[in-house]
Parts: structure tokens; C-alpha cells; sequence
């Protein structure tokens, strides 16, 4: 397993920090076969009251994540990587159960188009302004890999390449608990 830990804000990681969080998230490949090769990146931050740390493990066909703040950079690390294994967790038991694919058709069949702009759910804002932008990489996945990534990082949307329909397309949970799927032209 490679972990790359990295400071940001003007933050520099001491060698006991890095060692630290290097010793916790080499724990994540108990979770994997011996075979499989994990990077991990471990990104921590200081602010003027806190610590933040966000640690990424890119793979394949899937992206684990998990960000996670405290007043103590050890216990920030400590709860990344609860956060990470809760997730690993949760996909394991995913791919065991497999998404019932009746449900996936079901969803796609149900004729939902109009009903995220009723009253109680639309809600127009004027005064807001952009303060993030974020660049994508997508990558070519079926419907149900979309899902399972939205679901993987506790997301309410995910934006991926479809590559059925050869198009770029967003999945979303609805208020209703379903999920849709807006598909462009």
C-alpha cells in the first residue's frame, strides 16, 4: 500500500503526523486481498480552529473518500479513517447482495419526470453565489456502478458517462427516497 501524506493551508506535517496517519490507513488494506495494490492520499489541513483531514483512495472503478474535522490532528485521522472503513464495509455488502436489478427497472420504468418541481420541493435562489467549482473526471459506467459510487460516498447526486447511452448523465436521490436519472442529448 502507498500513502502519500500531504499538508495544505500552510500546513507541513511533522514526520511523527505523517508516520501516524501512514500506521492508520495502512489498516484499510485488511479490508482488501494481499494482491491488490492501494494509493492512498492523505490531505491534511489546518484552520484557524481546527484540524481537517481528507484521505482518497482512487481505484478502478471506484473512489472511496472521507473528509473529517477535530481540534486534534490524530483525532481527525481517527475518524477518516472510521469513516473509510464504514464505507469499505458498505460496499462489500453491496457487492455481496448485488443491487436488485428489478428495482434498477423499476426505477427507470416509473414516469417521474415532473415531480421534482412541485411547490413544496422547487425552491428558487437568487441571492446565492458560486463558491466551489469542481472539475470531473467521468468515467465510462453502467447505471448500476453510477449508483453504487453515489451511494459509496453518501452523495445525493453523481454525475458519470453512461456507457449504454454513450452520454454524460446524473443520477439522484429523490425526496421521495427513489432515485432518477437526468440523461442528456
Amino acid at each position: 500500500m502507498r500513502i502519500e501524506v500531504l499538508g495544505k493551508n500552510g500546513f507541513h506535517p511533522s514526520d511523527a503526523n505523517k508516520e501516524y496517519a501512514i500506521k492508520k490507513i495502512s489498516k484499510i488494506q485488511n479490508y482488501f486481498s494481499d494482491d491488490v495494490e492501494i494509493d492512498a492520499r492523505v490531505v491534511c489541513k489546518v484552520y484557524k480552529d481546527k484540524h481537517k483531514v481528507e484521505v482518497t483512495i482512487p481505484s478502478k472503478n471506484l473512489i472511496m473518500r472521507a473528509e473529517a474535522s477535530d481540534y486534534d490532528l490524530y483525532a481527525a485521522i481517527d475518524k477518516a479513517f472510521d469513516k473509510l472503513a464504514t464505507q469499505i464495509k458498505k460496499h462489500k455488502e453491496r457487492v455481496k447482495s448485488k443491487l436488485d436489478k428489478t428495482s434498477i427497472k423499476h426505477m427507470l420504468t416509473n414516469d417521474h419526470t415532473n415531480d421534482y418541481l412541485d411547490d413544496k420541493n422547487f425552491v428558487e435562489v437568487y441571492e446565492g453565489k458560486v463558491v466551489r467549482s469542481k472539475k470531473l473526471e467521468l468515467k465510462p459506467m453502467t447505471l448500476n456502478d453510477a449508483l453504487e459510487q453515489m451511494l459509496l460516498l453518501d452523495h445525493t447526486f453523481f454525475v458519470y458517462f453512461d456507457i449504454d447511452t454513450d452520454s454524460v448523465n446524473v443520477v439522484y436521490k429523490r425526496y421521495d427516497g427513489d432515485y432518477a436519472v437526468l440523461e442528456t442529448a
